[in-house]
């Protein structure tokens, strides 16, 4: 029996922030600790004269008896249409017999998974007095991260910078009633990470563009980074104390697919892993002047998490349909 789980059913769950966290977490240490076997993600372009793309990505948890295969679209011009730039589904699977337990939707999942993923980064490794947020991306990822972070320290204020200015300004101003603190749109990245702590690169690109405007990460800042491409110049380890990641993945692409290809980052430059730093076995940040950088690429762990509590709460509100296949 599989169960079919859909959009409506998914804002009818409407998982708690520490039910997000928790799910997260887990993941993150699993991987770390060997727990979570997560394969390399596939990507191809379905349409080469444009920019979309469309990643598969493989995961499972042998301890649990879970397993996961998950396709996701980046679809950038999505934000014009009113619709998720990151549309896909999960299917489920136990894996004594591989049978498939459910089937949801992929873009609910993913966007809190990686939203939380970048809020714990901020709060595990920014300074204890930061409290400026600098922004990139008005999406639903960045602008729910920036949600996240600021229910677990204080933040004084946030600045803002995406590609559209009207929109930019609509979303500060939407954001600045939610979180009652000052979102400032910015014209541009500079402005926008120019005296910030918490750095947040949330572009959603098409191809690798050098739109970082540093050549270092920033004095006692923490400098976040995922995605499918890389907005970083030839950033080299001299210009970083820490690098932390939520998995190692040898692949070059993502937000340090340049420098891996180039060999500037290797895993031995990898100071610890997030589920490391979470669990105490490691520590990220040690002074005050560090300059961190957190690049994660996506534990497949932390989706299987999320799917199976949003799973369970199905079961326990009556949601959710159930279909023999």
């Amino acid at each position: 029996m599989i169960t079919i789980l859909s959009e409506d059913d998914l804002h009818a769950i409407a998982l708690s922030e520490p039910a997000i966290r928790s799910a997260v977490e887990k993941g993150l240490i699993s991987q770390a600790q060997g727990n979570a076997i997560a394969e390399p993600t596939t990507l191809f372009n379905p349409t080469p004269d444009k920019d979309d793309s469309i990643a598969v990505v493989k995961g499972s948890l042998p301890n649990e008896q879970m397993a996961m295969v998950k396709a996701v679209g980046g679809f950038p011009n999505n934000t014009q249409l009113g619709l998720a730039t990151n549309p896909g589904c999960i299917i489920l699977m136990e894996t004594k017999t591989g049978q498939i337990t459910g089937l949801l939707p992929a873009a609910c999942v993913t966007t809190h998974r990686t939203a939380m993923v970048t809020a714990i980064g901020a709060v595990e490794l920014a300074r204890d007095d930061a409290s400026v947020i600098g922004c990139i991306g008005t999406g639903g990822i960045a602008v729910q991260a920036v949600h996240y972070i600021a229910s677990r320290r204080k933040i004084d204020q946030v600045r803002l910078h995406g590609r559209n200015p009207e929109n930019t300004k609509a979303k500060a101003e939407l954001l600045s009633s939610q979180l009652g603190i000052e979102v400032m749109p910015t014209p541009d990245w500079k402005t926008c990470f120019d005296g910030a702590d918490i750095l947040i690169d949330g572009t959603a690109l098409p191809q690798d563009t050098q739109l970082y405007p540093f050549n270092e990460v920033p004095a006692g800042c923490v400098l976040i980074v995922f995605g499918a491409y890389s907005a970083l110049p030839n950033l080299d380890m001299s210009g970083i104390d820490c690098l932390i990641m939520d998995r190692w993945v040898q692949d070059g692409r993502g937000a340090l697919g340049p420098q891996m290809r180039d060999g500037i980052i290797q895993p031995s430059n990898v100071s610890a892993f997030m589920g490391d730093v979470l669990c105490g076995k490691a520590t990220g940040r040690s002074s005050k002047e560090d300059r961190i950088l957190f690049c994660h690429r996506g534990v497949a762990a932390c989706d299987l998490y999320l799917a199976r509590e949003l799973l369970e709460q199905a079961q326990n509100k009556g949601l959710g349909t159930n279909v023999s296949f």
